[in-house]
């Protein structure tokens, strides 16, 4: 496995990364929202994408990852979603997507989300879920608190194993 390269950029993901599936009047924009069932690895923005592969030693555009994105069935979905966390290998990763995705949260004024993370791919890779959970009570939740606004409540983590 090659050793992990830095970023190019550690920057937000423009909310233009992201198409709407529906237009709507620009006052909706402006009211509270509340996710109640958003998968953390299913969030990731084709840009985020494209830097992690670049600190594991490929290089993607973010349009070759949008590309991979549009799947034509569940089976090829499935495909997509195992390549796209191929790449989430530490927590740093993780603590990145996350990041990425709470802009973007602040950005459709989403006041409350419950977001899942998806352990069991974890354990299936052998990754340290202990590790993500002593990452995250050390960072103060990701240091949050940087951003100007209120964030999102991160409810649902789902960092436990299944018996």
């Amino acid at each position: 496995m090659p050793a992990a390269r830095p970023c190019p950029s550690n920057s937000s993901v423009p909310s233009s990364t992201f198409p709407s599936a529906l237009s709507l009047p620009p006052q909706f924009g402006a009211l509270p929202k509340a996710e109640l069932h958003l998968h953390l690895e299913g969030s990731i923005a084709p840009a985020t994408v494209a830097a992690l592969a670049f600190r594991y030693g490929d290089v993607l555009s973010p349009a070759e990852v949008a590309s991979r994105y549009a799947t034509p069935d569940f089976a090829a979905f499935i495909e997509a979603y195992k390549w796209v966390t191929s790449y989430l290998r530490t927590p740093a990763d993780y603590a990145l997507i996350v990041r990425d995705l709470a802009v973007q949260l602040l950005a459709q004024n989403v006041i409350y989300a419950e977001v899942t993370l998806s352990v069991g791919v974890m354990i299936l890779r052998r990754q340290d879920v202990e590790a993500l959970r002593r990452r995250r009570q050390n960072d103060g939740r990701l240091r949050f608190h940087r951003f100007p606004r209120r964030l999102p409540i991160v409810r649902s983590e789902n960092l436990h194993r299944e018996s």
